[in-house]
């Protein structure tokens, strides 16, 4: 299960003119998995960063726009996100554009299932 909460204000009308964030805001986004293998660790290397994902695809999709975080540390040039969209004749439009989100970290939570939850309390 994937969710995105969103937290802080919504943008002032000063920002909006000068098109650049003064309040903190984002999106908290939380994922949880039944498995460690196939959880976070594939969700993040295996979709988020990953231009070829979903695999055997006509085109090659580009790195989630929203999750990704493989250009951190990039140059300026190589910074630009991509995605093609696909029409129903499955001809691919490119559009590219700068990155939009900060990543700030991610934790491993241990979370019990219900039933152990429901053994642990008798």
């Amino acid at each position: 299960m994937r969710r995105g909460i969103p937290y802080g204000a919504e943008a002032t009308d000063e920002e909006l003119a000068q098109k650049k964030t003064i309040m903190d805001r984002g999106l908290l986004f939380a994922c949880y998995q039944i498995s460690l293998r196939a959880g976070f660790e594939f969700i993040t290397n295996g979709m988020f960063n990953n231009d070829y994902f979903p695999p055997r695809t006509p085109v090659q999709p580009g790195a989630d726009s929203i999750m990704t975080n493989s250009v951190k540390n990039a140059t300026n040039e190589d910074k630009k996100l991509f995605m093609n969209i696909v029409d129903s004749k499955q001809q691919a439009k490119k559009i590219e554009f700068d990155p939009f989100v900060e990543s700030h970290g991610g934790a491993y939570l241990f979370m019990p299932s219900l039933d152990l939850l429901r053994e642990m309390a008798h």
